[in-house]
């Protein structure tokens, strides 16, 4: 059985190891070989969880089979790409992001269930509002059919035919 829950200190010997595997596998199912490219995306998610376990400002939920952790979500400030892509037009709204499920556990409506209990979340502390970003075409085509086309498309921002989309959130509109 799956439980879901806010993150904990407990939980963080296992973040890197569980960030490395569920990013390679990522970078692996989108054709992404550099290995630079992948230590600097697990060293960013594991700054996340510092800044949350420093400070409290931002949320962290996991889900877990027992103790193993098969499923992250984050709510905190907009990374980098976002900051630069679209200025100041997200002062003042968070980034809903870091979603990755084990990939033994992918296809069980963990990480839809995840996004649920985050949004569920976001309403009860009067967050009408979120951002999120992705950078995988597999996983942009994913969001698509999730929450509809991208607020904003880069085409071919990475390379040619690797592009990377930002969608704005209104939990008064969306529902899932």
């Amino acid at each position: 059985m799956i439980n879901y829950e806010m993150l904990s200190i407990n939980d963080e010997s296992k973040l890197h190891d569980f960030f490395t595997m569920t990013l390679t596998h990522t970078f692996s199912n989108n054709g992404i070989t550099d290995d630079e490219d992948l230590q600097v995306e697990i060293n960013k998610k594991m700054s996340y969880v510092k800044v949350y376990f420093e400070y409290h400002e931002d949320y962290f939920m996991v889900a877990k089979d027992g103790d193993a952790l098969v499923g992250i979500i984050g709510f905190y400030q907009p990374n980098a790409i976002i900051k630069s892509l679209l200025g100041d037009s997200v002062d003042g709204i968070k980034e809903m992001g870091s979603l990755y499920v084990h990939p033994d556990y992918q296809n069980q409506g963990i990480g839809s269930t995840l996004i649920k209990k985050m949004i569920q979340h976001l309403k009860e502390q009067g967050i009408r509002q979120y951002c999120f970003d992705c950078g995988y075409n597999k996983s942009i085509q994913t969001w698509t059919r999730k929450f509809g086309e991208p607020t904003y498309f880069y085409k071919d921002h990475w390379d040619i035919g690797n592009h990377h989309a930002i969608w704005m959130i209104d939990l008064e509109e969306h529902f899932l």
